[in-house]
């Protein structure tokens, strides 16, 4: 599968959900601006290329990194994405299984990163 982010997604929704930041409601919306789209789906597409894995975890997913990814361009980009997509929750994780990113919602906006995601895995 490639390391492509879906942009089908990138515009407002109208549901409203209960979010993954303390319990106050969180809109399903991205509020990045729409010249800035191009850029941000270049940079998901050139760090998420580095996915070896994906699973499951509990509300979102797990995308293992190649063990030489930029972890710093990888935190960057996450509080970048939280910034204008704040119905979804980021972590990186170091430890014994290596690099990786968790990804986080809400079970209302599970689908939504389900699509997002949805052609990231091995390579």
């Amino acid at each position: 599968m490639s390391g492509r982010i879906s942009p089908d997604l990138r515009r407002p929704a109208a549901p409203i959900v209960r979010g993954v930041t303390g319990g106050e409601r969180i809109p399903i919306a991205c509020t990045l601006e729409a010249g800035d789209v191009p850029e941000r789906l270049t940079a998901w597409t050139a760090l998420l290329a580095d996915v070896v894995e994906r699973s499951e975890i509990p509300a979102g997913i797990r995308l293992t990194m190649a063990p030489d990814t930029d972890v710093g361009a990888l935190a960057t980009l996450a509080a970048a994405e939280h910034g204008c997509c704040a119905f979804l929750g980021f972590a990186i994780t170091l430890d014994a299984r290596g690099v990786a990113l968790e990804v986080t919602t809400t079970d209302d906006a599970r689908p939504v990163l389900d699509e997002l995601f949805a052609d990231v895995g091995a390579r």
